[in-house]
């Protein structure tokens, strides 16, 4: 165990750990057109030569401030991994067949345009808002906040169908309709799994649904699900920690500012229901991580 120790302080340099465990990135709407007036300026397209100009575009990097400006530190989920660019479009006509742009918004707060594919996902389905692939994507005319939805209006109640709500702050650009089961309730084997901004699905629970039983003091309800797996949630209670692992206990270390388990893939019994021993993309250590293709048994 004495290995993983400084290994994971490495990697926790490399990878300074988010405020979120989960990735969620907002979008513009209506498609048909960009809004005028924003919040944020986007961070603007450059020109090759403009591109060729900073030592840094396209460099790897931790935070904006490593970047030339004004080009923005991105976490790329295709890649896994940080780097220093600018906005790669404009229009959706700066972007290949099946592909749209809309703004994302970084960590670090700032706006870049990306080029979005335009997949199948429908309404109400979850969805990974930067994904190259067609199942996971929002199918065209709908955004995706974690979950695809049609753009919407606060202020126009009726601008949502049943069964979505219309939040009150949207993404850098506007607002999409979120699902949300609280009034209506779920099918026998499926709970009401609240997520961000007031959004809520039924699924069927794998692992402990802390939000039913509380976490121990001091431990925190961490929810994962994946566009792959409808009608699926994966939970389990994590303890916060420092980028230096020093408040993670024994047999554990600290990744994306929870404490996870260390595990062996040989030694059976290390990590619990709804997990697996998998190596981390980042760092190459291994640790017990949801397993998104376990089949649990339904909620009772």
């Amino acid at each position: 165990m004495n290995w993983r120790i400084p290994a994971a302080v490495l990697m926790a340099v490399l990878l300074p750990a988010p405020i979120m465990a989960v990735i969620s990135l907002h979008w513009l709407g209506p498609l048909s057109k960009r809004v005028a007036e924003q919040t944020k300026a986007v961070v603007p397209m450059l020109s090759w030569e403009q591109r060729r100009e900073r030592p840094t575009w396209r460099q790897p990097c931790w935070r904006s401030a490593d970047c030339d400006l004004p080009l923005a530190c991105f976490f790329d989920t295709n890649v896994h991994g940080f780097y220093c660019t600018d906005s790669e479009c404009e229009t959706d006509s700066q972007c290949q067949t099946g592909f749209v742009c809309r703004s994302v918004e970084t960590w670090g707060g700032e706006v870049l345009n990306r080029c979005v594919l335009e997949g199948e996902r429908g309404e109400g389905e979850r969805c990974n808002p930067l994904s190259r692939k067609y199942a996971s994507a929002c199918a065209p005319g709908l955004l995706c906040d974690d979950w695809c939805g049609r753009p919407c209006k606060p202020e126009e109640p009726g601008s949502c169908p049943e069964g979505f709500f219309c939040p009150a702050e949207g993404g850098p650009q506007g607002a999409s309709c979120l699902p949300t089961c609280e009034s209506r309730g779920c099918p026998p084997g499926q709970a009401c799994i609240r997520f961000h901004q007031g959004s809520s699905v039924c699924s069927v629970v794998h692992g402990t649904n802390c939000q039913q039983s509380p976490c121990p003091e001091g431990q925190v309800c961490e929810t994962h699900a994946v566009p792959e797996r409808s009608g699926a949630v994966w939970m389990r209670c994590e303890l916060p920690c420092t980028s230096n692992g020093s408040s993670c206990p024994e047999g554990s270390f600290c990744h994306m500012a929870r404490c996870v388990r260390a595990c062996e893939p040989d030694a059976r019994g290390t990590c619990g229901p709804g997990e697996k021993c998998a190596r981390l993309r980042v760092g190459g250590l291994q640790a017990c991580l949801f397993d998104e293709e376990t089949e649990a048994a339904p909620t009772p």
